[in-house]
Order: C-alpha cells, then sequence, then structure tokens
C-alpha cells in the first residue's frame, strides 16, 4: 500500500501562505467549497500589506470574517510568523470559530483544565483559540513584567469582535468595590471633603447611600492622596474585586478616574494599559476584526492601533450585505402605539413558533417583560439562553446589557426588540454621559451601541429579522438627524426605510395594532415584494464617513497619556494644546473636556497653571470640575432673536414629523415629581432651551445660586428651586425649602441689579407655606396640578407640530402655536404657577 503520509513528508514544495493557494491546500468538509469574492478581495488586500504590524479588517455580518481570520493567521503560521492566536470576546464564540477552522481543515487547539500552553500552539503547528480576557488580565498566563512568569512571545494576534473586546479591556483593568466594603468606607472617607466641595447636595445623598447619585473625585484631590489610595488597594490585591485588575492598574493609579456612588465606586484609568501585556503590544502582526465598529478611532486610543492601520482600514468594495432588516418604530407609525403593541407581536411571534428576543440596558426595565411571559437573561445565564435560542424555535428571551458579543443568526432570532436606550453600565461611563450629555463624542459612543444591538439578529447578508425600536429615549436618538452622521450607512438607510414605512402605514385605516402587525408580516413571511423594495432601496449607499478629527483627537490623548507615564507630563499636555488650536477647538463641551485632561496632566508639575486651565475648560462645559477657588459666574443671556425661530431649529432638527411628540415625551418622562432632582434639574433646565428661552443651573455648574435660572425671550427671569423627590402626599412647604429660595432670590439681585424682572419660583407638590416658613414676596409653585397641565400643553403642542413635516412649518405658524398652547413668556408665567399661600 502507498505511504501517502511518508511521501507528503518527503515533498518538498513550498508550503503556501498566499491565501487563495492555502485555502486550496487545505482538507476541508463539503460545506467549505471555496473561497467568496469578497473573502478574497480582503485577504487580496491584507497579504498585500501582511508585513505591517497592525490590520484593522471590517466586514459585515455573515460576509465570512471568521474564516478570513483564520486564513491569515495560518498563512503567518506558514510563513513562520508564530505563535498566532485567535481571541474571541466570549466562550461562544470560541466554540464557532474552533468548529469552523475544523471544516476547512486548519488545525486548531485550546487550554486544557491544566491551563497550560499546548506545545502545538507554541510550535506553530496550531492557532490558539481562546477568550479575550485569557490573555488579557493582571494574571495572565501570558505573563506581565514583575510577575514572574516569563511574558509568551507571539507571532499573530488576532481580536475577533474588537468593540467587545475593547469593553472587556476597559471591564478587567478597572476596580469595582462595593459599598460597606472596607475598601469603599476607606476611600469614600477620604474624598469626602473633595466631593462636598464639589456639590454638598449631591455629596450628602451618596453619603447617605443613595445608588442613583454618584460624582467622580476632582483629578487634584486624587493625585494629592494616590499613594494612600495605593496603600488601601494593595492590602485588598489579593482580594475578588482586584485580583485580576490590581497588576495592571497599579503604576497607573495616578492618571486614573474615580466615581463614587452610594452603593459603590469604581476606579479605572484614562487609557486602558494596554502594553502591560508584552506579548499583545511586542507580537509581530496583530488583527483587528469588527463587523459593526463605526468609530475606528477608540483602537487607536485603546489599543494602541498604528495611525496608518486605522486610517487605511481593509474592507471590501462592496457594501449592502448587511442582512435584511426591517427596522420600525411603533410610535412613529401612531402616537398610541407603545411597548404594550410590541408584546403582542412578540408573544404573537413566540407562539408561532418563531423566536423573539428583547434588548434592555438593565434588570429594571426587564421587569416589564418579565411580568409578561418574557425569560430574562442576565450575567452568566445569556450563554445558556443564546444555546437555547440557536438550537430551538418558540422562545420568547430578554437579554440584559448584552448589545454585543453574541450571534443570534438564522431562526435563533426573527423579532428583535430594543426597549430603550443603551445606558452605560459602570459608573465611569455614567460619568461620561453625565458631563458630555450632548457632545459628538458622547453622541458616537451611543450610536455604537445602538448599532451594536441592531446587529445581532441579522448575521449574514442572507439573513433577515423585524426589529422594533421602543422607550421614547431611543426613538427620539435616531430620528434626530445630527445623529445619523455616526451610524454606518447601512444601518442609517435601513433606519430611514422604516420611518418611510411608517409613514406609509399612517395612511393605512383600521386599528393601530393592526397595521403595525400589517406592516412587519411581509419580512417576517418573506414576502417577495417586500425583499425586492428592500434590496432596491438598499442600493447607492452613502461612503462611510472617516471622521479625521476624531482619529486625530484619539492619537492625541493617547500620546498625552504615554508621556505622562514616561515621567513628561507636561510635554503631555502641550501635545493636548497644540492639536486643540490646529482643530481650531476652543470652545464646546468637548473642547473642555480635553482642556481638563491637559489640566489633570498639568496638576502633576504646575498645580497653579492647571486650576487656570480647568477654570477655562468649566466656562466651556460646565458638567466639569470646578476649580479649587471658585469660578466667576456668567449672567444668563437673553438668546438672540425671536422664540419662534428657536423653537422652529428644534423642529427641523427631527428626520420625521412623529418624532417630534416622542421627542417632547422622552422630556417630560424626567419633568415629574418623584424623578430624582438630577435628572428634573437638567431636563427643566433643557426645556427652556427647546421652548426657545436660555436655561442654566447656576448651583450645580457654579456652586452658588438656584437650582434653575430661566431667561425668557421678554427679559423675565424666573428664579426656581425644585424639590421634585419631595413626596406628592406633603401638605406644606416646609421652613428649609422657603429658605433655599430666598437665599436665590438674594443671591439673584446681587447678581442681575434690584431692577431686573423676576419671579421666585418652588417646584413642589404643596401650595401652601408651613406657619414657620417664610417665602419671599411673589413666589409661585409648579405644584402636581400645574405639572399636569403643563405636560398636557407640551405633549398638544407637539402633536400639533406632528401634523405636517418638519420642513413645513414657517415661523408665523410656530409664533402661533406657542401662542395658543400658552407657551409664550407671559402666557407661561401665568398658566403653569400658582401662588405660595400661607398657613398662617
Amino acid at each position: 500500500m502507498v505511504d501517502f503520509s511518508k511521501l507528503l513528508n518527503e515533498d518538498e514544495s513550498p508550503i503556501p501562505i498566499e491565501p487563495g493557494e492555502l485555502f486550496q491546500s487545505l482538507v476541508r468538509e463539503p460545506a467549505y467549497e471555496y473561497v467568496r469574492s469578497v473573502q478574497t478581495e480582503v485577504l487580496d488586500a491584507w497579504f498585500a500589506r501582511r508585513d505591517e504590524q497592525d490590520a484593522v479588517i471590517k466586514m459585515n455580518t455573515g460576509a465570512g470574517k471568521t474564516m478570513v481570520g483564520l486564513l491569515m493567521l495560518q498563512s503567518s503560521l506558514n510563513e513562520g510568523v508564530s505563535p498566532a492566536i485567535y481571541l474571541c470576546p466570549t466562550k461562544q464564540l470560541v466554540e464557532q470559530v474552533v468548529a469552523q477552522a475544523k471544516g476547512c481543515g486548519i488545525q486548531t487547539v485550546e487550554f486544557g483544565a491544566d491551563r497550560e500552553m499546548p506545545p502545538e500552539f507554541l510550535n506553530g503547528e496550531a492557532i490558539l483559540v481562546t477568550t479575550f480576557q485569557k490573555l488579557f488580565n493582571g494574571r495572565t498566563v501570558f505573563g506581565i513584567p514583575g510577575s514572574g512568569r516569563q511574558p509568551v512571545h507571539l507571532g499573530a494576534v488576532l481580536i475577533d469582535d474588537a468593540h467587545s473586546c475593547l469593553s472587556i479591556a476597559r471591564e478587567t483593568v478597572s476596580i469595582t468595590l462595593a459599598g460597606g466594603s472596607s475598601g469603599y468606607e476607606s476611600l469614600r472617607s477620604l474624598f469626602r471633603p473633595a466631593l462636598e466641595t464639589q456639590s454638598m447636595g449631591t455629596a450628602a445623598t451618596i453619603l447617605n447611600n443613595d445608588p442613583r447619585y454618584y460624582m467622580a473625585v476632582p483629578y487634584w484631590a486624587w493625585m494629592t492622596a494616590h499613594a494612600s489610595v495605593a496603600r488601601i488597594l494593595s492590602d485588598l490585591r489579593e482580594t475578588e474585586p482586584l485580583r485580576f485588575s490590581w497588576d495592571l492598574i497599579k503604576d497607573d493609579l495616578e492618571m486614573s478616574h474615580c466615581v463614587i456612588a452610594g452603593h459603590k465606586l469604581e476606579i479605572t484609568p484614562h487609557i486602558i494599559p494596554i502594553e502591560r501585556i508584552p506579548s499583545f503590544t511586542e507580537a509581530k502582526r496583530r488583527f483587528f476584526l469588527s463587523a459593526t465598529l463605526v468609530d475606528d478611532s477608540v483602537l487607536l486610543k485603546e489599543f494602541g492601533v498604528s495611525e496608518s492601520a486605522v486610517n487605511s482600514t481593509i474592507k471590501p468594495k462592496a457594501r449592502g450585505d448587511i442582512g435584511e432588516r426591517m427596522i420600525v418604530a411603533p410610535r412613529l407609525v401612531h402616537k398610541d402605539l407603545t411597548r404594550d403593541n410590541a408584546l403582542t407581536i412578540a408573544s404573537a411571534i413566540s407562539k408561532s413558533k418563531r423566536n423573539a428576543v428583547v434588548l434592555v440596558s438593565s434588570k429594571e426595565r426587564s421587569k416589564y417583560w418579565e411580568d409578561n411571559g418574557a425569560i430574562v437573561a442576565m450575567g452568566e445565564s445569556v450563554g445558556p439562553m443564546v444555546s437555547r435560542l440557536l438550537e430551538s424555535t418558540g422562545n420568547f428571551a430578554v437579554l440584559v446589557n448584552r448589545y454585543d458579543g453574541i450571534d443570534l443568526p438564522g431562526s435563533a432570532c426573527r423579532l428583535l426588540i430594543m426597549d430603550g436606550l443603551p445606558a452605560g453600565m459602570s459608573l465611569y461611563e455614567q460619568h461620561l454621559m453625565s458631563v458630555l450629555p450632548n457632545s459628538p463624542q458622547q453622541r458616537a459612543n451611543m450610536a455604537q451601541k445602538i448599532e451594536q444591538g441592531l446587529g445581532r439578529g441579522v448575521r449574514s447578508g442572507s439573513d433577515y429579522c423585524v426589529v422594533l425600536l421602543t422607550g421614547v429615549d431611543l426613538v427620539a436618538f435616531i430620528t434626530r438627524r445630527e445623529n445619523h452622521a455616526f451610524l454606518s450607512p447601512e444601518t442609517r438607510r435601513q433606519i430611514e426605510i422604516g420611518q418611510e414605512l411608517a409613514k406609509v402605514s399612517q395612511q393605512e385605516v383600521g386599528v393601530p395594532q393592526k397595521r403595525l402587525q400589517d406592516l412587519v408580516i411581509p419580512c417576517i413571511n418573506q414576502d417577495g415584494s417586500w425583499k425586492r423594495y428592500h434590496a432596491h432601496k438598499m442600493t447607492n449607499l452613502d461612503k462611510p464617513l472617516t471622521d479625521e478629527v476624531r482619529l486625530k483627537l484619539a492619537a492625541m490623548e493617547r500620546a498625552a497619556v504615554e508621556k505622562f507615564r514616561s515621567g513628561s507630563a507636561l510635554e503631555g499636555a502641550s501635545i493636548i494644546q497644540k492639536v486643540l488650536s490646529e482643530l481650531k477647538m476652543s470652545e464646546g463641551p468637548d473642547f473642555g473636556w480635553y482642556l481638563q485632561l491637559a489640566a489633570n496632566l498639568t496638576q502633576k508639575i504646575d498645580p497653579a497653571r492647571a486650576q487656570e486651565m480647568q477654570r477655562k475648560a468649566h466656562e466651556a462645559n460646565r458638567n466639569l470640575f470646578r476649580p479649587i477657588d471658585g469660578i466667576k459666574y456668567q449672567k444668563l443671556a437673553s438668546k438672540a432673536g425671536l422664540q419662534a425661530n428657536r423653537v422652529l431649529a428644534w423642529v427641523r432638527g427631527h428626520t420625521d414629523s412623529n418624532a417630534i411628540p416622542v421627542a417632547m415625551a422622552a422630556m417630560l418622562s424626567n419633568l415629574s415629581f418623584g424623578v430624582s432632582f438630577e435628572d428634573f434639574e437638567k431636563e427643566w433646565a433643557h426645556l427652556a432651551d427647546v421652548l426657545g428661552f436660555a436655561g442654566q443651573r447656576p448651583e450645580k455648574e457654579f456652586g452658588n445660586g438656584p437650582d434653575i435660572l430661566w431667561n425668557m425671550t421678554d427679559g423675565y427671569y424666573l428664579v426656581q428651586e425644585a424639590k421634585s423627590e419631595v413626596e406628592l402626599k406633603r401638605k406644606t412647604v416646609h421652613k428649609s425649602e422657603a429658605g433655599q429660595l430666598s437665599v436665590s432670590v438674594n443671591w439673584f439681585k446681587q447678581t442681575y441689579g434690584e431692577g431686573t424682572p423676576f419671579s421666585p419660583i418652588l417646584i413642589h407638590p404643596a401650595t401652601v407655606c408651613h406657619e414657620d416658613a417664610f417665602a419671599p414676596e411673589g413666589t409661585l409653585v409648579h405644584d402636581g396640578d400645574s405639572s399636569a397641565k403643563l405636560h398636557r400643553k407640551l405633549t398638544e403642542f407637539a402633536a400639533a407640530l406632528a401634523s405636517k413635516a418638519p420642513e413645513a412649518w414657517s415661523v408665523e405658524e410656530i409664533s402661533e402655536l406657542l401662542s395658543s398652547h400658552s407657551l409664550t413668556p407671559s402666557r407661561f408665567r401665568k398658566g403653569f404657577f400658582k401662588p405660595l399661600e400661607s398657613a398662617r
């Protein structure tokens, strides 16, 4: 018998490294007959640049990026670039990669129970497939400096679902201490004075262990005490919260953020210290695969990917193969449609032996779905639920805070519901959202999470599913024109398709629920006319936008922090100031954020100069830290132009007429008694802007003055103290509350002059002053009845604006609507406040 193995071993033919030849040389299963053209296009582009250390590969879901990744790694092994490792965000994806590698004849290995390095991997005979966290943790088996374990030198490293692995890296390197633990209590006590200097009221709620409130520690207080922090944390290094993070963050503590809430605190570095993992940073080749990563700048900033790789992403020319998604917001079909209607459809879908999946941001938000028959999965239970969805139909599942890192192809998900905006789960994410609420930086981050969530249910170009968007905050976000620039061209087009279909459905007769069902059924049933319509609309897509500014800012941040780490703090600050000058950034929330970063670096060497910079940063973004010696108050000036002109600008910022009532509902959801004072005050100040007035939060932004100050277009001011958390059953205004308003009135008179017209306002459920309370003369109250009336008028106003397209309105028409709904300055003051009565 012929010994083919012997003949193979004696064969002196060169081992193929070109991906196409390599693929043909593999012993494959029938399902892997050929490499698709889109894969060949990407592989050829990479092979021509294979000597570059970094390669960023972006392919739509289902385009075969796993195969591309495996072939790149095997090509590297054949060329002598070894060992090679394939990193996945989850164990589920590890299993999928191993299965696909087996099918196409590529040798892979995994870690065994002994956790030792497989010799086949070390010898370059097989690709190691494992989770990203196996490599990136403070006790990694791949070794880190000072660990006593020699780092493993890697030839080729591939990170699949790079966006998911970024989140894992951030979570791994962060320290979270639970409220009541010794570490938490020690650090909260240490920084109590610094927190109280920033906001006495918020600090008090944190000290009362209220989990709803959090504050970031000012960087100057943190840097001054970081040696004490290091001692406290070092004593805890063997405990669960620090076991896998301490050796990564310990040398980066001084340049870290600390956010303290009433129930926990979190410490996280400004930039992930990826250089602590030499196996990654020193690898000869590094591949970053992504399906949905729109913002490539985060790879540059957090993973240290070269600017050239980020600027020349490898991706196929052909686009539009994202899969078939009908993305519909029920509220845009009819104003009365809510998540109850989405629930009805989800229940019907699961009963018809199809899978329905809901994505929510929190356990609290999942309760509604659980109470109505859905099975909730979060944390460790997500994996088993995904397996169940892959293996069976007729399921109705809810996944909590899992917008990426999971695949639900084919029948695993035929209906996907996104209920509400994705929310930052970490304290640091929540802090960023609070200090940069409407900045391009945070809107891009939010769009990225939405994009990731939308991609869960369609995992190939031939896959399909219906996506329902519920929650007024989510619908308001996706219908703002300014946010569309942060979405991929494919997703943006599919959202536009959904809005177009909603408009058509509005013209139909019948019950709204039936109209919604009739709209989505053609996609569920794969109606031919729907498929042709979708395919036609998905042609001639816009080219993806390259945000050169964000790339430059990301490179700036990384370079500045690296200078700080190397002992050149002032050079780091100079890098930031130089780039901001080159970009002509001199105002706005993002400018303030980056200038605060420069001040943070400067604090190390020149605290006085840092405080000067901090003052300018706060002037640009009043959500940032207030300087140690306070700041000069900036008077609230009237906005130029007519009230109706500014309202019209807000109206035209929406892509759909029905989006206006949704945006109004999103705002009103935070303008009720029982809402936290932070959310209420922020939205009440925002309401002033929507109505064409000017709003400000002097106490929050400057450390002195009322909770909220409005300057109406007729030059009249409203000096307001908000008590949104007071129980609705309260019958009287307390002495302390009346006194607080008196202090604010005195501040206003001193600041704006005795002759400036104003009214003192209490936002409070009670309209009677307690017998020992003395409120300023002329005090008005916005009580529960007033709030209900305002909600009704604003809702009616938004409904009227929805009667025709945003661009069809004129200034004169808007002016008439403002007057008829009591929203002009004088009518507003008369219509939504009551005189405060005395109990005496």
